[in-house]
């Protein structure tokens, strides 16, 4: 084994709360004409992550029946490890779909924990 493999290995040993998760934010302060984009970018872990997502939802989406399994289907999400994973987050995506300017600044972080996978 090459020390790259084990360095990429010891990486993705990390415990899951220590993993961080890139996400958009809306940040008035972003100055379009610079060079920075950073300052329009956060990272999180991944309790800080659901948690963000979690709230969003429950305060951008109408009361009612689809809130309800939009936020099921996220419980089902976090909990999800390894490959089914994917499965759940396909299910998010599909249910959040008429809510996409909603969840849009969380696309980035759940798909770096495809790439995880």
């Amino acid at each position: 084994m090459d020390s790259k493999s084990a360095a990429a290995r010891k990486k993705s040993e990390h415990p899951e709360s220590v993993r961080t998760y890139p996400m958009s934010v809306n940040n008035p302060q972003f100055n379009r004409e610079g060079t920075d984009a950073s300052a329009n970018d956060a990272m999180v872990t991944g309790e800080q992550f659901f948690a963000q997502l979690r709230g969003t939802l429950i305060n951008m989406l109408p009361d009612g029946p689809e809130k309800s399994n939009t936020l099921g289907r996220l419980d089902a999400l976090e909990k999800a490890k390894g490959y089914t994973f994917l499965r759940y987050y396909s299910s998010f995506i599909a249910g959040a779909a008429n809510h996409m300017n909603v969840v849009y600044p969380f696309i980035p972080g759940l798909t770096s924990i495809l790439v995880r996978v």
